[in-house]
């Protein structure tokens, strides 16, 4: 897995979506089956949704500082609680949710 700051600078992307597919959705990988809509939860909030069912417990606000739309996601995965700012819900949610499942070492 890829530490805080690895995950807090990707960009919203194939990379990042098949990393929340295989660690926080436990799928084998991210391929998608013929006929069916790509699994992409850093760009697609109904995808995002997703994961946000699975971890549980989540907080999503609006935030808005110098006329610049922001998200921030609060995440409880077991106790341990992430704070995701970012671009995009999908992207905040796809990050927090990666983020809950590093272990502090």
């Amino acid at each position: 897995m890829y530490s805080r700051e690895e995950i807090l600078s990707m960009p919203a992307g194939q990379n990042l979506d098949e990393l929340v597919a295989i660690h926080a959705m436990g799928r084998e990988n991210n391929k998608t089956p013929q006929g069916h809509k790509p699994f992409c939860p850093s760009r697609d909030i109904a995808a995002a949704w997703e994961v946000v069912v699975k971890i549980g417990e989540v907080r999503i606000e609006q935030y808005v500082a110098q006329g610049i739309r922001k998200y921030r996601v609060f995440m409880n995965n077991g106790g341990q609680v992430e704070v995701c700012l970012d671009d995009s819900a999908p992207l905040a949610i796809s990050k927090c949710a990666l983020l809950s499942l590093l272990k502090e070492d």
